[in-house]
């Protein structure tokens, strides 16, 4: 059965790595990892006029203070390779060109507090990514006993679901489900005072026969149903409030669901968490044209 096998951890030289490195180490264990591959880009332009002798003694100085760091948390047990790259091309161009031509299978990037956070590249990784990403916050717990995954019925949320579950039972982990349903858009006179009672039973229905794709009738999968009264709400503040009172470790999202004017909590939750101040790590599956087969991929179709 194959597993996330390869791991990419994007480092910038930054107080995050610390935090990073620990979770990556963490992760890697728990998901019994082959390889730990850590990436750091240097942008020629930030080494002034020293040209490529100034590029070298930069990438020694690097690996001799990311070796020592690294050696702390990874053992020989698990092959953990640092790679510096210097470059004229864009950062984020050359870690995605990166991830794919080494077949990584998850992408772990800090994800720094908003006063520190410049977004350099961040926000490309995610929306270009060929395997998961993993936004790790600098207090990222490190416990993976609780996975929340977003639920919309979309084809994206399905293949994340699919994903958590197989993770969860892999990990032992728990698994649960939010779903966030609008009724903003609903016009008048049919949103009555009745309209969200029913439109909660509408979605428990509609995720009974989510699970039934996954063949867990019998099983018990929780799931917070909430209604979005204000589209001026912040969907990924809410998912990650549910997280939080949850005590979850760990929450997954697809990267895009149904369009906004069909409603759909994924729509623009993926920006929304990238700007936000996390508390717990959040797994970002890719789009659907880059994710098909990636559960059966990395744990096997049974």
């Amino acid at each position: 059965m194959r597993r996330f096998r390869n791991i990419l951890v994007l480092l910038d030289l930054t107080e995050m790595d610390r935090p990073l490195i620990r979770y990556a180490a963490f992760l890697a264990d728990r998901l019994h990892a082959e390889k730990v591959i850590f990436l750091h880009v240097v942008q020629a332009y930030d080494l002034g006029d020293g040209g490529r002798d100034a590029g070298r003694s930069v990438e020694d100085a690097l690996r001799g203070e990311l070796e020592g760091l690294i050696g702390r948390h990874f053992g020989s047990e698990r092959e953990a390779e640092l790679v510096t790259k210097i470059s004229r091309e864009d950062a984020a161009r050359v870690m995605l060109a990166y991830a794919r031509n080494e077949h990584c299978d998850l992408i772990l990037l800090g994800q720094k507090k908003s006063g520190q956070r410049r977004g350099r590249y961040g926000r490309r990784i995610i929306a270009e990514a060929p395997a998961p990403v993993v936004l790790v916050p600098p207090e990222a717990p490190p416990r993976l006993e609780h996975i929340l995954c977003a639920v919309d019925f979309s084809r994206e949320s399905e293949r994340a679901f699919r994903t958590a579950w197989k993770l969860a039972r892999r990990s032992g982990a728990e698994l649960s489900c939010y779903h966030l349903y609008d009724t903003t858009r609903s016009y008048y006179p049919f949103a009555s005072f009745r309209e969200p009672a029913g439109s909660r039973r509408r979605r428990k229905r509609r995720f009974r026969s989510f699970l039934a794709r996954f063949d867990l009738q019998k099983k018990t999968i929780p799931c917070t149903f909430e209604q979005q009264r204000d589209a001026r709400e912040n969907e990924a503040e809410r998912l990650l409030r549910d997280a939080e009172n949850k005590a979850c470790d760990l929450v997954m999202v697809g990267a895009k669901g149904r369009p906004a004017s069909v409603t759909s909590l994924l729509g623009n939750v993926t920006e929304n968490l990238r700007r936000t101040d996390l508390n717990v790590p959040v797994m970002i599956l890719p789009h659907v044209s880059r994710l098909a087969g990636l559960a059966d991929a990395i744990f096997g179709k049974k």
